[in-house]
């Protein structure tokens, strides 16, 4: 458990349980986890008499190594002064770090529970006005579309704004001319981010990661950087962690995203502190003429957001497993065109320039949580569907990362006029982070799929229909039906699906 005092935090335990209540940042512990995964079920305070102060029980914590940390409590924040026998049982080394028995644990959890005296009550009202804030985004967003004449399914433009606040990379699919990279700029411009947000178009020569990094010229004893402004991103970034930024990859699947995206595939699914993307031989530091501009290696913190745009033709390549496994695959729906007619010849709606959402986005538009709260319903139906997946092989199964983000993506569904409930969530999520990657021949995966009946447009013996229907009380799984029928199609058809 991490222990804080005047060195690394506030002067005093009153001035540190006023920052605790206000979700302030301060001093960090570079020695303790950075992931959620890993929150600790409180932390300790020693004050100038050297009293140590046990504080829980914590929901979850926000890191960043410039600004500090901060922690999250449900309502309440409980504190008490450890007995002396409590104390001389806490082994602290030089890091702040105090080693605590199973016992203690459970006699400082005790103890909260019963204490009603050392509590602070929290400012209730601090939910709603986030989630205000962000309705407030939605309204902006969505009128901004309107006004540029931009025609999407609301369920699409949740789903989408989800995505991005809880996915690594999110990749935007459809028929070309759907408007996918003008969603993406409508959203980052509706964000206000001006020059936060970098467009890169994608070329179908890329073929190793120097080619969006760029490389250390060791003739001429200097890095040379992208072409396309990626690494100054990233470094102002990395110099402004309260703000957010947004990397675009335009038509990502022109080259091998495997290939020129490989290290940042391994990166974002890292520990924030461990997220370092490097960009030449670190020996080479000291030798390079401009290495006081360009290190070695940038991190890349949890303020930066990655995106793109495909097209699935014979011009393009497909996805491998280790891509869909870290990103949230979006088909938009392509919507009625008399729609397109109405919003062209309708009055446009005055929005307010100028606003920005960025700090908002990363402080208030998020809902963390160490727990997995998917309710038993959805883990029994995610456990069918692993069981009924491991059928065609063993690697076809849902790992822990996909459930943990499953869940996460969930709790964070906006509630913006009642738009996208839980149960199309989940069945959007099926399709972005399960039906994304069956694919296979007829032999493999008609068992799986089903038989596709030309008849009557429909599909018969299909095991996953049979599993959707069985959980029909937690979603109707329209979306994920409409998928399995168009894979069954394709196996009828072409004798494989992708």
């Amino acid at each position: 458990m991490p222990i804080f005092n005047k060195s690394n935090a506030a002067k005093d335990i009153n001035s540190f349980l006023n920052d605790l209540s206000k979700n302030l940042k301060f001093g960090s512990n570079s020695h303790i986890s950075k992931e959620l995964d890993d929150t600790p079920e409180m932390i300790f305070y020693e004050d100038n008499d050297n009293d140590i102060f046990a504080i829980g029980e914590i929901k979850s914590f926000d890191f960043n190594e410039d600004i500090g940390i901060s922690f999250d409590f449900d309502e309440k924040i409980h504190f008490f002064k450890l007995e002396d026998d409590d104390y001389k049982s806490l082994i602290v080394n030089k890091n702040n770090i105090a080693f605590i028995t199973t016992a203690l644990i459970q006699k400082i959890e005790d103890k909260i529970l019963k204490d009603t005296e050392n509590i602070i009550e929290l400012e209730t009202d601090k939910k709603a006005e986030n989630d205000e804030l962000e309705e407030k985004f939605l309204k902006h967003f969505i009128d901004k579309l309107s006004n540029e004449n931009l025609v999407y399914s609301p369920k699409d433009i949740l789903n989408f704004h989800t995505a991005m606040k809880t996915s690594k990379l999110v990749i935007l699919s459809g028929m070309s001319g759907t408007g996918k990279s003008k969603l993406i700029k409508a959203y980052a411009n509706s964000l206000g981010l001006k020059d936060n947000f970098k467009f890169i178009p994608v070329s179908p020569s890329w073929t190793e990661d120097s080619d969006i990094i760029g490389y250390a010229d060791t003739l001429n004893m200097i890095y040379r950087p992208d072409d396309h402004g990626l690494i100054e991103t990233l470094i102002q970034a990395k110099l402004n962690p309260d703000k957010l930024f947004i990397v675009c990859f335009d038509e990502m699947n022109l080259a091998r995203i495997e290939h020129y995206f490989s290290q940042f595939l391994s990166l974002l699914e890292s520990d924030v502190e461990n997220r370092k993307l490097q960009l030449y031989n670190k020996e080479l530091g000291g030798k390079l003429y401009n290495s006081s501009k360009y290190n070695h290696e940038i991190t890349i913190g949890k303020n930066v957001r990655f995106v793109g745009t495909v097209n699935i033709d014979e011009s393009t390549h497909h996805f491998s497993n280790k891509v869909l496994d870290r990103a949230d695959l979006i088909t938009l729906e392509v919507m009625p065109f008399k729609q397109l007619v109405e919003i062209a010849n309708s009055e446009k709606i005055k929005t307010t320039e100028g606003i920005s959402f960025e700090q908002d986005y990363i402080e208030s538009f998020f809902k963390n949580s160490k727990t997995i709260d998917l309710d038993n319903d959805t883990i029994d139906f995610l456990q069918e569907m692993h069981n009924t997946l491991l059928t065609i092989n063993n690697q076809s199964g849902i790992g822990p990362r996909v459930i943990k983000h499953i869940d996460y993506y969930l709790k964070n569904i906006p509630n913006y006029e009642g738009i996208l409930s839980y149960g199309e969530g989940l069945d959007f999520q099926v399709i972005q982070r399960i039906l994304s990657k069956i694919r296979g021949s007829r032999e493999e995966l008609e068992f799986l799929i089903g038989s596709y009946n030309p008849d009557n447009n429909s599909v018969i013996s299909s095991n996953l229909l049979v599993l959707m229907d069985k959980y029909k009380s937690i979603s109707d799984f329209t979306n994920s039906k409409k998928v399995i029928l168009n894979k069954s199609k394709e196996l009828y058809i072409n004798g494989f699906t992708f």
